[in-house]
This record gives structure tokens, C-alpha cells and sequence, in this order.
């Protein structure tokens, strides 16, 4: 297994979501087989803060959530948060 392992797919353009339902299928599938968490502080261990000590990351429920439903252009990510 790799560590630190990165994924980059093209959800969307302007023109609108650039998967098929399929393809979503499958990578939603691929997704929920990942183990994508937060990443954690020392100074945080029960990573109630997590979400503000790394607002760039996003955890499982909201990756499956941003592949099959990608944001139209200028609109909020949907995570949790």
C-alpha cells in the first residue's frame, strides 16, 4: 500500500459533470474501498478541530458525496461542515 497516495480526477467543467452515470458508479465504488480520513494534529488527537487545522481535506462521506454530486461552477463544496 502507498503512502500518501494521490488521486486527481476532473469531476466537472464548465459545461457541466464530465463523468458518466457509470463512471461515477465505479469510482464512487473505488472510493468507498478507500480508507480517506482527516489528517490529524498531535495538538488536536480527537481531531474536533480537524476540519479547521485542515480546510483544504475533506474525509470519506464527503469525497462520495463530491463525486456524485460535483458543485455547479462558484457554488460551496458539499461537505459536512
Amino acid at each position: 500500500m502507498a503512502e500518501n497516495a494521490r488521486v486527481e480526477i476532473i469531476l466537472r467543467t464548465r459545461k457541466g459533470p464530465r463523468l458518466d452515470t457509470e463512471s461515477t458508479q465505479v469510482r464512487a465504488e473505488a472510493i468507498r474501498r478507500t480508507t480517506i480520513t482527516m489528517p490529524t494534529s498531535i495538538h488536536d488527537p480527537s481531531g474536533k478541530f480537524a476540519r479547521y487545522n485542515f480546510p483544504g481535506h475533506i474525509d470519506l462521506d464527503d469525497t462520495l458525496t463530491l463525486v456524485q454530486h460535483p458543485p455547479a461552477p462558484g457554488k460551496r463544496l458539499p461537505a459536512s461542515w
